[in-house]
């Protein structure tokens, strides 16, 4: 007769995943990275007690060999070292997953998704931002150099981050470069956004300007006339 393991059993099995390095060591934790399938459906924790990695970069193609550990809680690979990483390419590009909040719980631990709304509370290392369809919790990691004081509450913004199952999902960015302010002027419905990383602006020339420098080449070239004229006449 089969039973059922109990929900505290863990199960190890020895195998070999395939996937792109969307999280690097340290960025989220010490002792962990992600990476994503390539078609961005899933992804997988890659632990290592040790904390001894390889030189990785986002958008690396890698192969890793370890135990696969399944818990109620979470699956991951462990490994017990940088010899159990292969790079296989580098530079491939994750196609990022744009969400809204009523999205949050059909997607998979380790996809790589952007969404956009208002920061409507926060605390030391949470953010709860607020759509149209509800309410998502940000994740702020120590090694992303975030910090609660980057984002403002009433303000709209743009987040990238990978989709993490912690006690209930939630959204954790991995550099201060995921995380971009909405801007709305008030005499326009464009919008742009502030990069927090460079804390700079995508600006549009107003018409304003030019016409302003028109006005003043017209006035240079009208002032130079007269006094050609009046040295003709003297």
């Amino acid at each position: 007769e089969a039973t059922t393991p109990p929900a505290s059993q863990t199960t190890t099995t020895l195998d070999k995943a395939r996937g792109i390095v969307s999280a690097l060591p340290y960025q989220l934790s010490s002792q962990y990275f992600y990476i994503t399938s390539p078609d961005n459906t899933s992804g997988l924790k890659i632990y290592c007690y040790y904390k001894l990695w390889p030189q990785l970069k986002l958008g690396d193609l890698i192969e890793i060999n370890g135990t696969l550990v399944s818990t109620t809680q979470e699956i991951k690979l462990n490994i017990k070292g940088p010899q159990d990483i292969k790079i296989i390419s580098s530079n491939n590009q994750l196609k990022v997953k744009e969400i809204t909040t009523q999205d949050i719980n059909t997607l998979m631990p380790g996809q790589l998704v952007v969404i956009k709304g208002k920061v409507a509370a926060k605390n030391q290392s949470t953010i709860y931002l607020t759509d149209d369809f509800g309410e998502i919790l940000i994740q702020l990691k120590t090694g992303t150099d975030l910090k609660n004081s980057n984002f403002t509450v009433g303000e709209r913004y743009r987040i990238v981050g990978l989709i993490i199952d912690n006690n209930g999902r939630r959204l954790v960015p991995r550099q201060i470069s995921d995380v971009q302010k909405i801007i709305q002027p008030a005499t326009t419905a464009a919008t742009t956004t502030l990069d927090l990383a460079t804390a700079t602006t995508t600006k549009t020339t107003s018409p304003f300007t030019w016409l302003g420098g028109l006005l003043i080449a017209g006035i240079i070239g009208g002032l130079a006339y007269w006094l050609s004229k009046a040295k003709n006449v003297n």
